[in-house]
């Protein structure tokens, strides 16, 4: 089966693949070969690609997954592999986000802050899983 992995700066990964993990807003599930046609929010994340035998990892934000007729692709607002991860732009990123969700008084200043504070804390744990 067919996937791609995409943000609006570049193509992460094109390619055959066997499988593909991820972190849906329902749970983390797995993508197989002959799966149903689906249509997932993604949570910020391991994105777990297995390819020739390999395991890629890949840390996609907040996005959409969409799976068809055994052609995939994952539309996130960022990608990256783990030698990508700038660890010093994570923890102003984190910084930033904790003082402006504290700051922020309206419920779409809150909701976005948030947002950025848990892309923060996932990129951490997949630097820490994964150090590139």
């Amino acid at each position: 089966m067919n996937f791609q992995i995409l943000s609006p700066d570049k193509i992460a990964f094109d390619g055959d693949v066997e499988s593909v993990l991820v972190h849906g807003e329902a749970g983390v599930f797995q993508v197989l070969n002959g799966h149903a046609p689906i249509l997932s929010t993604l949570l910020p994340g391991d994105v777990k690609v297995i390819s020739q035998g390999k395991e890629l990892h890949f840390h996609a934000s907040h996005g959409i997954l969409e799976f068809n007729h055994n052609r995939g692709v994952i539309l996130a607002d960022s990608v990256e592999r783990p030698d990508e991860i700038d660890v010093e732009r994570i923890k102003r990123s984190r910084e930033i986000a904790e003082r402006k969700l504290a700051e922020a008084r309206q419920k779409i200043e809150i909701h976005a802050y948030e947002k950025a504070l848990m892309r923060a804390i996932s990129r951490e744990k997949f630097h820490e899983k994964f150090p590139g």
